[in-house]
């Protein structure tokens, strides 16, 4: 068994994969509590001093309504989260006990979730990870408490089931398919997953597919819960609709407005044994916190082109979009646009970007873009990776060793290849270009198109140009190809330009979308919906910003944040935003 210094291990609890879980006792004040054990290599992860930094957060907070954490230790194997024992069940096992909660019981629990919530977001903190695993009740006193912090399953290598199982209860701006960053939010979309589970029986969508489970959660509406429980109060219902919106921004904005809500239901039922049909939802929800929408101004027209033309893909065809811009305008955020649709049309994603001071290395964002996909695939289960290993292998005919020599994380995936017969330069450039075709041409099928994204065009290197041309001139069913770039940047002698030209010579058809600054009216949308005011409210505050931006959303969002930050735009209980 592991020993952990300062602690006396007394059982194991449970082991899944590179998890090990114990129950221990600190030596210094015989205190029961339980460690949670990766066993990993600690040095692979980027993102450690922010862990660390959530951890020493996680620390500060001694509530009634979460474990606490107490302890981070490294050692050679892994690292080692040291957390309060809590001795209740979760709420995952009594669910699969087939437990059965009254409507006072749900909304009591539901209640202990927000209020943890609350004391959690306070401290800009986002638990990432709100499913019944991580709701322990003690059912002698009903004590609820939240476990399980999702910033320490970094750690764990989980397995598809697990996936799977927590896909259930994820947020859509979680699965990565939203263009939309993830905030607190997002666990009030997790605790209306489990709140609906808790009183239907069932999480509102369900399916052993990944992508069928993200799919539903970005673009198919739940079923009202008082359509299937008759004697659901419809407010209740309410409520969990309301915590169940796609977009965020129409979500409950905090915690304390949940609780608000849940009391004042708790409330009526102890009073006269029913919640009014006139329930105002929402009526307290804070509107405190500066958040500027993630959605799109003023790009309607630019977005539906897009859709358009990935659907033209999704049918059989290929497709070339080209986006200009100057830098802020919005490029990257359009395309990604993209995602909803490609879930529900089963597709791959990749991109690669190229960078001003990697000139010099040629193929930099192809060869990126190429490594994304391969990652995706080692990510999929056993049987998935061994299909598209032998599509790969017999789309390369042989000649899979021109792309490991650049992409060594491929003979993951294919295997050693055999060495190829050298040739010369020209040659060469030709064989691998070869390759590039055969592995696009792989994933691109009926049951899965395939859209690579290309960003910052205007650094290519020639060698990468070239490449393009032929992927262009190939034609491959099924795939969308999206290049980006800087068009004050590229002029007509730019090679890219040149690249263009010549392909609009040889008759090859491609969309052109040219992103411009966007206007007043986008202006005090994004200000109106960010304030929540009325449009003649902010009208010199949209102007200002207008004229100091220009209209480029990128300075527009920054300029207007760190107006907010200086205390130039503050909020007041009674007025609002001012």
């Amino acid at each position: 068994m592991l020993s952990f210094e300062g602690y006396d291990v007394l059982e194991p609890l449970q082991q899944s994969d590179n998890h090990r879980a114990f129950k221990a006792l600190r030596k210094l004040d015989n205190k029961p509590v339980i460690i949670n054990f990766y066993q990993t290599d600690t040095s692979i992860y980027a993102n450690l001093s922010h862990i660390k930094n959530i951890f020493h957060c996680l620390q500060e907070i001694h509530s009634t309504y979460l474990v606490e954490v107490y302890d981070l230790l490294f050692t050679g194997d892994g690292v080692a989260v040291i957390m309060e024992y809590f001795p209740g069940r979760s709420l995952k096992a009594l669910l699969a006990d087939k437990k059965s909660f009254s409507l006072n019981q749900v909304l009591s629990i539901i209640e202990h979730i927000s209020v943890g919530l609350e004391i959690l977001h306070s401290k800009k903190v986002i638990h990432q990870e709100i499913t019944p695993n991580n709701i322990a009740i003690l059912e002698e006193s009903s004590q609820v408490k939240i476990t399980g912090f999702g910033i320490f399953s970094a750690f764990s290598h989980q397995p598809a089931l697990n996936q799977i199982s927590n896909l259930l209860y994820m947020s859509p701006e979680q699965t990565g398919r939203m263009n939309r960053s993830m905030d607190q939010r997002s666990d009030l979309y997790s605790v209306g997953v489990i709140f609906y589970e808790l009183l239907c029986g069932h999480p509102p969508f369900e399916s052993t597919d990944i992508l069928e489970l993200m799919h539903a959660h970005i673009a198919q509406p739940a079923i009202a819960p008082f359509e299937l429980v008759d004697s659901l109060p419809v407010a209740v219902s309410d409520i969990i609709l309301k915590l169940l919106c796609k977009e965020a921004e129409n979500r409950y904005q905090s915690a304390y407005g949940l609780t608000c809500d849940i009391r004042a239901c708790i409330k009526q039922l102890e009073e006269s044994g029913a919640i009014s049909p006139q329930f105002k939802v929402g009526a307290l929800d804070s509107r405190s916190l500066f958040q500027i929408p993630e959605k799109l101004y003023g790009r309607s027209g630019e977005i539906q082109k897009l859709l358009n033309t990935f659907e033209s893909c999704a049918n059989g065809g290929f497709e070339t979009i080209l986006v200009g811009g100057y830098s802020g305008v919005g490029k990257s955020a359009l395309i990604n646009e993209i995602q909803k649709p490609l879930v529900a049309k089963r597709g791959l994603y990749t991109s690669g970007k190229y960078d001003q001071f990697k000139k010099a290395q040629p193929y930099s964002a192809i060869i990126q873009a190429l490594a994304g996909m391969v990652r995706q695939i080692l990510a999929k289960p056993k049987g998935h990776i061994r299909d598209w290993s032998k599509t790969l292998l017999k789309e390369l005919k042989g000649e899979g060793q021109c792309l490991v020599e650049v992409l060594p994380i491929l003979q993951s995936l294919i295997g050693e290849q055999k060495p190829l017969p050298e040739l010369n330069s020209v040659e060469t450039q030709t064989r691998f270009n070869r390759g590039c075709e055969a592995f696009t041409r792989a994933f691109s099928a009926q049951s899965h198109p395939f859209i690579l994204f290309l960003d910052d065009l205007q650094w290519a290197d020639l060698a990468s140009l070239n490449l393009i041309q032929h992927l262009i001139t190939c034609h491959t069913p099924y795939m969308l190809l999206i290049m980006a770039y800087r068009d004050n940047e590229v002029d007509s002698h730019h090679p890219f330009s040149m690249l263009m030209h010549n392909s609009k010579e040889k008759s090859v058809h491609f969309q052109e979308i040219s992103l411009q600054p966007i206007k007043l009216l986008d202006t005090e949308n994004l200000v109106s919906d960010t304030l929540h005011k009325e449009k003649k409210q902010i009208e010199p505050l949209a102007q200002a910003l207008m004229l100091k931006t220009q209209g480029n959303p990128f300075f527009l969002t920054q300029l207007f944040s760190a107006l907010h930050q200086d205390e130039l735009i503050r909020f007041n209980q009674q007025q609002g935003w001012k």
